[in-house]
């Protein structure tokens, strides 16, 4: 696996800070699933965090609690703080001012954060001249920059285009140009390869690289993809059930894993993350998934070759091993 650390400094001043994020979803029997508990995550001026783990493991929704894009009746706890500001339980209204200028999302399905009613002319000029109140013309020149910027040079037949007329892989870049557009400082990227062939996956991540030095972007790169992850990202977290496992310079984590479940996904996937052996949790297992409360000991005993009895009683925290930046939630690790 190719590990290409871009932007190795991580010391640029906090711009995202998610703490102790709770995000539950009701189900039948007035009963709730915790999609994501605990969770703890920074992302820092100029960096790109990788946050990595199996479908359903809340990765997606902890990016959307990111945006305040988790609706009720889900239930939402914790604090997010965007450049020092707790943002917690803001208004939509309030969300407007940071969402596009402050954070910008690029999601999996390209195709459906598109307009299909709108030609992509509209749709880009429409952010420039309401959001960034540009004229007319300075709006057309900036959309042709952007376009380019992304890859897509021949502005004038993509400006004209509606969204079944995209191929996946121009549909991603001109949500990309969309996201960009208001000059954002945080992008956070929702699994925007998976739905991609291997060739064109591998320019987005390229795209992405790009634009972030160009537009000096921060990223979220949320994704089940190590390759992508390794190629992209400074740091990386991994998620397992609701929880971060482990998080630590990309670098490290890949070659020097501490949680058994990084090992095993490492082990398990030779490009795109499959699922690591052993026996996948039912929803019983889940915290709250039947109503009961938070179970006790590590999420991850019941498939971990190392697991002892301390594992089954008792939840371990995130700490420091050797490095202070490499921390890993195992009573075992592996040192």
């Amino acid at each position: 696996m190719e590990i290409l650390p871009k932007h190795v400094s991580t010391e640029g001043k906090e711009l995202l800070r998610i703490s102790a994020l709770l995000v539950e979803f009701p189900t039948a029997h007035r009963h709730h699933l915790t999609a994501v508990d605990g969770v703890d995550l920074d992302v820092r001026s100029g960096e790109a965090l990788g946050l990595i783990g199996e479908s359903g493991c809340g990765k997606s929704v902890t990016g959307k609690a990111a945006m305040g894009l988790i609706d009720p009746p889900a239930r939402v706890g914790g604090a997010v703080f965007w450049q020092g500001l707790n943002v917690t339980g803001y208004s939509e209204r309030q969300w407007r001012d940071i969402r596009g200028t402050g954070i910008a999302m690029l999601f999996q399905d390209s195709a459906a954060s598109l307009n299909p009613a709108l030609r992509v002319r509209d749709q880009l000029l429409g952010i420039l001249k309401l959001h960034r109140r540009l004229p007319k013309n300075e709006a057309e020149r900036e959309a042709q920059r952007i376009l380019e910027a992304v890859w897509l040079p021949d502005h004038k037949r993509i400006l004209g285009l509606y969204a079944h007329e995209c191929s996946g892989g121009m549909a991603q870049r001109i949500a990309l140009a969309l996201a960009l557009a208001c000059r954002p400082k945080l992008l956070i990227a929702d699994e925007p390869t998976s739905a991609l062939d291997a060739t064109i996956a591998v320019q987005i991540i390229e795209l992405l690289q790009a634009v972030r030095d160009e537009f000096s972007l921060s990223i979220l790169f949320i994704s089940h993809d190590l390759g992508a992850v390794g190629r992209m990202c400074d740091r990386i977290a991994v998620m397992y059930l609701g929880r971060i496992v482990e998080i630590g310079p990309a670098a490290e984590v890949f070659t020097q894993p501490l949680h058994p479940y990084t090992s095993m996904l490492i082990a398990a996937s030779s490009w795109r993350l499959e699922a690591p052996p052993g026996r996948t949790p039912d929803l019983s297992e889940i915290p709250n998934a039947r109503g009961q409360i938070p179970a006790s000991g590590c999420r991850f005993h019941s498939r971990c070759p190392r697991a002892q009895l301390r594992c089954r009683s008792e939840s371990p925290v995130l700490e420091p091993y050797g490095n202070a930046a490499h921390k890993s939630a195992c009573w075992y690790p592996q040192t």
